[in-house]
Formats: C-alpha cells, structure tokens, sequence
C-alpha cells in the first residue's frame, strides 16, 4: 500500500445499537488483529458499511495512518528477528557440528592415550622381568642419538645367533671354570715339558759343539802328520787335507 492510501474500512451495526469494527487493509502479509469486545448475545448477520475517508475525521485518519505505520515497523522488526533467529540457527548448527567432531576427536585420542599407557605399562612390565630393572634404572643406558631402526635390526641378528648358539646350558658357568682350571694344569704341564725339551737341546748342543771341536782338533793333528808322511814319501812337495762343509746342516753327520 502507498503511503497516502488510506486503509478500508466498515462498520457492523448491531441490532441494538451501532457498534462500528474497525478492518483494517494495509496490504500487508498478516492483518491487525481487532480490538477484542465484550461478549454479546448473539447478533442477526448485518450487512457491513463500506466508510470512505470522507467519513473519518482527521484524528481518526491519524490514529490509522499511525497503526498502519507500527505494523510494518514491528513487520520489518519481526523479519529481522527471524532473519537473525535463521543466522542463530545457522550457527548452532555449526557448533553442534563442531562439538560432535570435537567429541570424536577426543574420543579417538583418549583412545590412543589409553594406548599408549598400556603399550607403556608392558615395556616396564618386561624390563622388570627380562632385565630385572625400572625405568629408572634404564635411563642411564639411554642414548640421544638412538636409532630405533637400526637397533631392531640388531636385535633380530643377536636372537638369530643366540638361536643358532643352541639351548642354554644351565651348568655352563661350572664347567667353563672346571675347563679353566685343566687349560692351567695342561698349560703348566707344557711349559715343563717345554723346559725340558729346552734344556735337552742345550745339552745336546753343547755336547755336539764339543764333539766338533774334538773332530776338528783331531782332523788338524791327523792333517800335520799326513803332510810330513807326504814329503817323507815322495821326497818333497806339499799335500793336505780338508773338509767342506758346504751346504752341510750337521757336520758330524756328513
């Protein structure tokens, strides 16, 4: 509706007495609602009066034209409020979504803390049992610089070879100290053995040097008498004899 329009109006009279109701048509989406009236006995259906403008005093077209105003500004504050009641909708929504996903994510990481302390839990669990140790005590082999994967390669090299070692010998750390104490024993044994055999080559060393010099003293008395026999024999000349030892390890065995 225009602003100089005014709205239609009519007026029910009653049978009794003419009591005008006031419709108004600002074209709007909802109506005014009617002044409520006290209840009547039942009233005979009238005709309704169609009033033009011409029959409203100036006052009366005020209070119109005032009504028509108020409804559309509480109209306009009324789509403003459910546009902005639609936005508060809007971002509940989101929240709630937001929420949800917030929910699950903690849900998953109390899921993964827990875990995490069970995985934790057991490592003590089998370093108390395997190693006899806390957790305390293992920080003093901890390294900075540790590299997880090249120590579970080692580890399944040390387990291949403790396995290839074969069963474990419960006994071993006796017999390896009864073995010891008889390597001592043998090894005493030898080096007497060695002594003796050391002091049997000296003596047969000295005995054979001393056998060479009796040979060679012997050789050179036999040599000086074998020149002289050789000049009484042939009148004259010079002969002697020698001995090469050349390429000769033992000289008493050549």
């Amino acid at each position: 509706m225009s602003e100089n329009m005014m709205p239609e109006l009519t007026l029910e009279p009653s049978a009794a007495e003419a009591v005008p109701t006031l419709t108004l048509d600002a074209g709007l989406d909802t109506p005014a609602t009617p002044a409520p009236v006290a209840a009547e006995p039942a009233k005979p259906e009238v005709e309704p009066v169609k009033l033009d403008d011409s029959m409203l005093t100036e006052e009366e077209k005020a209070a119109v034209q005032a009504i028509v105003d108020e409804i559309s500004v509480i109209t306009k504050e009324k789509e403003t409020v459910n546009a902005e009641q639609l936005h508060l909708e809007e971002e509940k929504t989101e929240l709630q979504e937001t929420l949800t996903k917030s929910s699950d994510k903690r849900y998953k990481c109390e899921i993964e803390i827990s875990k995490i302390d069970s995985n934790l839990e057991s490592m003590r669990q089998r370093i108390e049992e395997a190693y006899e140790m806390d957790y305390e005590g293992c920080l003093a082999y901890r390294k900075e610089a540790f590299n997880i994967e090249e120590a579970t390669s080692l580890i399944t090299a040390l387990k291949r070879k403790i396995t290839m070692l074969g069963a474990v010998n419960p006994n071993a750390v006796e017999e390896y100290e009864e073995e010891q104490k008889r390597c001592g024993e043998m090894s005493s044994q030898r080096d007497d053995l060695q002594k003796a055999i050391d002091d049997l080559q000296a003596a047969l060393d000295e005995i054979r040097g001393e056998m060479l010099r009796i040979f060679n003293a012997g050789f050179e008395e036999f040599n000086e008498n074998f020149k002289v026999t050789f000049k009484e024999l042939f009148g004259g000349g010079k002969a002697e004899l020698q001995i090469d030892y050349e390429g000769v390890e033992d000289p008493l065995a050549a």
